[in-house]
Protein backbone atom coordinates (compact mmCIF):
# COMPACT_ATOMS: atom_id res chain seq x y z
CA UNK A 1 0.00 0.00 0.00
CA UNK A 2 2.84 2.51 0.70
CA UNK A 3 4.44 1.92 -2.30
CA UNK A 4 1.50 2.49 -4.18
CA UNK A 5 1.43 5.49 -1.97
CA UNK A 6 4.91 6.47 -2.94
CA UNK A 7 3.99 5.91 -6.63
CA UNK A 8 0.52 8.26 -6.50
CA UNK A 9 2.32 11.24 -4.99
CA UNK A 10 5.31 11.21 -7.51
CA UNK A 11 2.61 10.72 -10.29
CA UNK A 12 0.96 13.98 -8.29
CA UNK A 13 4.27 15.67 -8.13
CA UNK A 14 6.57 15.27 -11.01
CA UNK A 15 4.17 17.24 -13.59
CA UNK A 16 4.10 20.28 -10.54
CA UNK A 17 7.82 20.25 -10.73
CA UNK A 18 8.17 20.00 -14.68
CA UNK A 19 5.74 22.81 -15.06
CA UNK A 20 7.54 25.03 -13.05
CA UNK A 21 10.92 24.42 -14.32
CA UNK A 22 9.53 24.80 -18.10
CA UNK A 23 8.00 28.18 -16.30
CA UNK A 24 11.62 29.09 -14.77
CA UNK A 25 13.22 28.35 -18.17
CA UNK A 26 10.90 30.29 -20.13
CA UNK A 27 10.95 33.87 -17.53
CA UNK A 28 14.76 33.35 -18.03
CA UNK A 29 14.65 33.57 -21.58
CA UNK A 30 12.22 36.09 -21.24
CA UNK A 31 14.38 38.12 -18.78
CA UNK A 32 17.51 37.69 -20.87
CA UNK A 33 15.65 39.08 -23.93
CA UNK A 34 14.27 42.27 -21.98
CA UNK A 35 17.39 42.82 -20.92
CA UNK A 36 19.60 43.15 -24.07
Amino acid sequence: MSGLNMNYLHDCTFPILLVSYKLTEFHLKYTSLLLI
